[in-house]
This record gives C-alpha cells, structure tokens and sequence, in this order.
C-alpha cells in the first residue's frame, strides 16, 4: 500500500492505493479514503478506465492538494519493476 494526506474544504482524508494479501497472494489498484474527522472508510470509483496496474511497493506524493502522483512498484509475481508516472485527479475522480 501507499498512502497520501488529502486536504479538500470539507474534510481531512488519508488516501490509501494499491497494495497486496498474503493469501492468496493478490496485487490491487484500488483506493480508499479515510476521513479523519468521522472515522469512516469509503472506497474511490473511477471516472475512467485509465487505472494503472495492479501493484505494490509504490510510491506517492500531493501535488497542490488535488493531485496524487505515484510512481513506480513492482508486480505482484516475478521480477518485473515498474517505472512509470501516474497522475489521479481528485476532483475529477480520473487518472
């Protein structure tokens, strides 16, 4: 998993993307969000079909309280690393 903080008007939330299980061993490309004043998770659905792959070890960032940049991980099987760039609006709700 990675995880950003996301600060909106309305509300302060931790952003959690991708990440794996153990058993059985399973790599996602989903994300939730965590509202830090209520105490309540929510899943985020895409606007688009743009979704980056399935994947952990990844990195992320904020850029202007809007956008999350994540870069890189790795597979969840194999050697295979990723080296790319991923952008998601949040206002937008699309990658």
């Amino acid at each position: 998993h990675t995880c950003v903080l996301y600060h909106s008007r309305n509300a302060n939330k931790m952003i959690v993307f991708s990440g794996w299980n153990h058993f059985p061993f399973h790599a996602f490309s989903d994300m939730h969000e965590f509202d830090i004043q209520t105490q309540e998770w929510n899943e985020i659905f895409y606007a688009n079909d743009l979704v980056p792959e399935k994947r952990l070890a990844t990195a992320a960032c904020m850029k202007n309280d809007q956008v999350m940049i994540i870069f890189g991980g790795k597979e969840c099987f194999g050697e295979r690393r990723f080296n790319d760039i991923h952008e998601f609006d949040f206002v937008h709700r699309i990658w």
